[in-house]
């Protein structure tokens, strides 16, 4: 079910993405903002995705796991 939903998500992006970029009908000026503005979202997805994956593997670490007690 999850994979159908992704491809199906990845599919539809993929056409809006050529719709937007490749537009005839949109001066060449307006694309490339369009092609900067997509960019910008991208780093912003990828911005999250990687703050997302660092805090969980500092929530992972041995330090702070309230299971594990140090004989110190």
């Amino acid at each position: 079910m999850w994979q159908t939903s992704k491809v199906e998500v990845e599919s539809t992006l993929r056409q809006v993405c050529e719709k937007v970029l490749n537009d005839p009908t949109v001066p060449k000026k307006l694309r490339y903002r369009r092609a900067e503005a997509l960019r910008m979202m991208g780093i912003i997805y990828m911005v999250r995705e990687i703050s997302i994956v660092m805090y969980n593997v500092v929530l992972d670490a041995p330090e702070n796991d309230p299971t594990q007690t140090s004989d110190v």
